[in-house]
């Protein structure tokens, strides 16, 4: 079976996640800001792929032990190559984000040592350990959500899991509607 490319134009785009929390009286709000390269391929192995830059956060490089570690595993989901299959994105490059996640693993595990190390590494593989988990924890980054909802819209029933910290985890169905005079979704 011959893959249908999904016909994208190459872009990149900022992405800004912004979170306010409030506890009692204090209020706290933290932005982190990366870019991402959207790509169309050539290769009839996959019909586009996603990048990711690095990550800021406040404006800030990543500066404590925790937050470096964690986008050191986080960044080795990029790049990404996705097929599109019955108007879904579909993870083709399983096996080399596994590896990335492997030898980057060896690596910070050399680097660093104790218990922060060790929750890090074993909650984080622990949702990707298989490709059927990494399908669904990249499928579940807002990002992505963002961008299947865009390429369906068209289609009139819908349906999203999102992360919303610190709530975790929804799950969304319904209804769209799409107007084209004015590029508007509506869910």
């Amino acid at each position: 079976m011959e893959i249908k490319p999904v016909k994208i134009e190459t872009s990149s785009y900022k992405v800004e996640n912004i979170i306010e929390l409030q506890i009692g009286r204090n209020n706290y709000k933290t932005a982190s800001t990366y870019d991402v390269l959207i790509k169309n391929s050539e290769s009839r192995n996959y019909d586009f792929l996603i990048d990711r830059g690095k990550i800021f956060i406040n404006g800030n490089a990543p500066d404590t032990k925790f937050l470096v570690v964690s986008d050191a595993y986080f960044s080795c989901l990029f790049p990404i190559q996705f097929v599109s299959k019955n108007e879904k994105f579909q993870v083709v490059n399983f096996t080399e984000i596994s590896n990335r996640i492997n030898k980057k693993d060896k690596e910070l595990k050399a680097d660093f040592s104790g218990d922060g190390i060790d929750y890090i590494s074993e909650a984080f593989i622990k949702q990707i350990n298989s490709e059927e988990k990494l399908q669904n924890f990249i499928a579940n980054l807002n990002l992505i959500s963002a961008l299947q909802i865009s390429f369906q819209k068209l289609k009139q029933t819908e349906d999203s899991k999102w992360n919303i910290l610190p709530i975790s985890n929804t799950f969304w169905k319904g209804n769209s509607a799409f107007q084209i005079e004015n590029n508007i979704l509506n869910l």
